[in-house]
């Protein structure tokens, strides 16, 4: 009952609700405030810290009933313990006015906010950061009500101090620049709103760079979220309110470019940096980072009684801690090495363009009314076309949820047991929906790059059919990319540090004999065994297969040209339920699977007291996806040493791998947050170093599984590209009799590095006929009744 302790739960309150993991943080909140009140008296102004606390989340939840009485009561607290003329009472005043002001109740606001900006300006000065504060609330207000004209002193008053307090690039000004803008937009004046809204991204831009180097992922994800409203607004402004003007367009897409995928290039530069000054302390450290991952997998797919444990949760908090420490610790040494590198500009973006092809930078944005209350309307999708020259083109594709229903439509009639006539129906549709529209901008293109957004993660887009009704695959080469960003990265390659490998079927162990019912069992996979054999004369040395493919040989490897991996993949939709949950991945079982899962979420945390911008808050945390993303390796089915996690191979050393390929079920599927990519396997690839990917949107079949990889490295084994080879294996098999229905031959995509790999990586052997005996499934197998 020590206060330190009620500090350290509001802490760990504090990065759950950043995350936007509410149910986390609220009994964390609530225990730390019955800690204080028992510890240091009801009127503490320590208690009204907590309530606050624990108000401001209710408030983000919308939870407004539950959220007013606790500042009403930490106001109480403030004014009788400091007087009612202190500066907290003024933050409290202005917290709960925000309350009031979100819920629409402006005559109850606005005594407060002038109250708080009277406090400040009498204890602080007429000059002071916090003034800005209080006038920049109050103007919001007076804009929410239509009240322009007394708006707009106030914002501009908010601009001054702020400048000459803080500095012309500082975040807070960004804030009032973004503010004033949307006055201006709110009253047509779009010019006025494009200078303000150039002058926000540029200082934004700034921040990022100096601030996302030395941060944990946690924390570079909700420096991220808390500007994805603005990123989203940039998106609306061009698209919705200055769609002829250039100078709009460009403000968008390189906003868009500069931000999409910000993240995971953030941390895949300072894994590189890392790897390139690795001393024995930081060495320490990467081994301290990869053990508290193992540790959290081995938690999280322990024994159900483990599991029952009561101890679980609070060992599961403070594994979490330990590795978001453990990576802002890492992120500033990197910090440390690492060169400011100029910001990416669309130039850059096409100058690392070929020709012939088109990025395809796809965005989900909510569509923006700088008149309504809230701002944000309904989620839209666009897509942003660039090619190696020549001014951008951008297509309106409308509403984000008819989009979304096609794209659950296809996952849905992406199995085998599905009429053709209903598949194709399907991808005819969705095809309309976001194809059809370029099509007029695609003449002259025969590679798409494409950066998809939101649940078009998920879609082999290949597999779509056209007017024509033929599939993409048979018109375009279609590889894939987080974000057009990434263009710059792949440019950058690194030498080969080992030879290729081949890690397949691995030794599951003997099935429970009374298995648990809700977990799943590992049958044994003959197909990816003889797949490696199969694929054995492409490489030099001898395959990782039975008992020798453990998670220990996996992590053993360093920066192999060429990983592939054959073996049950998964992607669960709770980790904590299942000792080997969800193995969606290949055996001799008839499809049951449900179409792949896209849980969606960014939460966005309000700050400085004022209303923003902002995207959806969910309550789960997109980054645990990459807990539960994983592969079966040797003795999965007895025990979580069984399991490797996407989570531990983020932090493999496979810097220098050309291409790893997953040939397993559902390693391409995760969480799809919007402007973050895919959190799973592939984005555990990309941060452990590799350059290329190929990777599975479904569970797929046993038998034209094994008959794709082995025309796949055929073909690159004559050095055809990497997406190139996928693409001429996928037409192969689609054209064999039984194998044209696209859940087949469409479930694995490729992503990153398209070009072929470099001279000598493989063996160059003849082309051996393809193997096509089965027709069994690589599909989970639960265990229990």
């Amino acid at each position: 009952m020590h206060p330190d302790v009620a500090q350290s739960l509001s802490n760990l309150a504090v990065l759950y609700q950043v995350q936007g993991a509410y149910p986390k943080a609220e009994p964390l909140y609530v225990r730390a405030l019955d800690i204080r009140e028992k510890a240091l008296g009801p009127m503490h102004p320590d208690v009204a810290i907590c309530l606050n606390n624990l108000a401001l989340l209710y408030r983000a939840q919308g939870a407004y009933p539950k959220a007013e009485p606790l500042y009403v009561r930490a106001l109480d607290i403030l004014e009788k313990a400091l007087g009612p003329m202190h500066p907290d009472v003024a933050q409290s005043l202005n917290n709960l006015a925000v309350l009031y002001q979100v819920q629409g109740a402006y005559p109850k606001a606005e005594p407060l906010y002038v109250r708080a900006l009277d406090i400040r300006e009498k204890a602080l000065g007429s000059m002071h950061p916090d003034i800005a504060i209080s006038l920049n609330n109050l103007a919001l207000l007076y804009k929410n009500q239509g009240l322009y004209p007394k708006a707009e002193p106030l914002y501009i008053r908010a601009l001054d101090i702020r400048e000459k307090a803080l500095g012309p690039m500082h975040p807070d000004v960004a804030q009032s620049l973004y503010n004033l803008a949307g006055l201006y937009w709110a009253q047509g004046a779009y010019p006025e709103a494009e200078s303000l809204l150039s002058r926000t991204s540029d200082i934004r831009e700034s921040q990022l760079r100096s601030s996302l180097a030395s941060l944990s992922e946690s924390r570079k994800r909700a420096l991220m979220a808390r500007v994805q409203g603005e990123t989203e607004s940039l998106v609306s402004f061009h698209v919705d309110a200055s769609p002829s003007s250039p100078r709009a367009l460009e403000l968008a897409l390189t906003t868009v470019l500069r931000r999409k995928g910000r993240v995971l290039d953030s941390l895949t530069e300072a894994q590189r940096t890392l790897r390139d000054h690795l001393t024995p302390p930081l060495r320490q450290q990467l081994d301290q980072l990869a053990q508290a991952r193992t540790e959290l997998a081995t938690q999280l797919y322990a024994a159900a009684e483990q599991r029952a444990s009561t101890q679980r949760a609070t060992a599961l908090a403070t594994l979490r801690t330990r590795i978001d420490d453990l990576e802002a610790a890492l992120s500033a040494a990197s910090a440390e090495f690492r060169a400011q590198s100029e910001p990416v500009t669309l130039a850059s973006v096409q100058a690392a363009l070929p020709p012939g092809a088109m990025l395809v930078e796809f965005v989900r944005y909510h569509r923006f009314d700088a008149r309504a209350q809230p701002p944000q309307q309904e989620e839209r999708y666009v897509a942003y076309l660039v090619t190696s020259h020549g001014p951008p083109r951008w297509v309106a594709l409308g509403k984000a949820a008819p989009i979304d229903a096609a794209v659950d439509a296809v996952l849905a009639a992406l199995r085998p047991h599905v009429r053709t006539e209903t598949t194709r129906a399907a991808l005819q549709h969705l095809d309309a929906l976001v194809v059809t529209p370029l099509r007029d901008q695609l003449t002259e293109v025969s590679h798409l790059i494409l950066a998809p957004d939101g649940k078009l993660n998920l879609v082999p887009f290949e597999a779509l059919i056209d007017p024509q009704r033929h599939h993409e695959l048979e018109r375009y080469l279609v590889s894939y990319l987080t974000s057009g960003r990434d263009l710059l990265r792949l440019a950058a390659h690194r030498e080969r540090r080992s030879p290729a490998v081949i890690v397949a079927g691995p030794d599951y162990g003997p099935l429970a004999s009374h298995p648990v019912p809700g977990t799943m069992a590992f049958l044994p996979l003959p197909g990816a065994r003889a797949e490696a054999t199969d694929l054995g004369r492409y490489f030099s040395t001898p395959p990782v297969t039975d008992e020798q493919a453990t998670k220990a040989a996996l992590a053993a490897l360093i920066g192999p040209t060429i990983l592939h991996v054959a073996t049950h993949g998964f992607y669960a939709p709770d980790p904590g339920t299942a000792r080997a949950p969800g193995s969606l991945g290949r055996s001799a079982q008839p499809p049951t699977a449900s179409a792949p899962r896209s849980p969606r979420g960014v939460h966005v945390k309000m700050s400085g007291g004022m209303p923003s911008l902002s995207s959806p808050s969910s309550s789960i945390d997109a980054a645990e996806a990459l807990d539960r993303s994983g592969l079966a390796m040797a003795g999965a089915n007895q025990g979580a040493h069984g399991i490797v996690t996407a989570r531990e191979i983020a932090g493999f050393d496979w810097w220098g791998t050309q291409l790893v390929v997953l040939s397993a079920c559902e390693t391409g599927v995760g969480a799809v947050p919007s402007g973050d990519g895919v959190f799973g396997m592939r984005r555990a690839l990309v941060l452990a170093g590799a350059e290329s990917q190929v990777v599975s949107l479904w569970s797929v079949n046993d038998a034209s599984t094994r008959a794709l990889m082995r025309d796949y490295y055929d073909e690159l084994a004559r050095g055809t590209g990497r997406a190139e080879a996928l693409r001429s294996a996928k037409l192969r098999l689609l054209r064999q009799p039984g194998y044209a229905h696209p859940y087949y031959w469409a479930a694995f995509i490729p992503a990153g590095d398209w070009t072929p790999l470099e001279p000598g990586t493989m063996r160059a052997v003849e082309s051996a006929p393809s193997a096509l005996t089965s027709t069994t499934q690589r599909m989970p197998v639960p265990a229990g009744p």
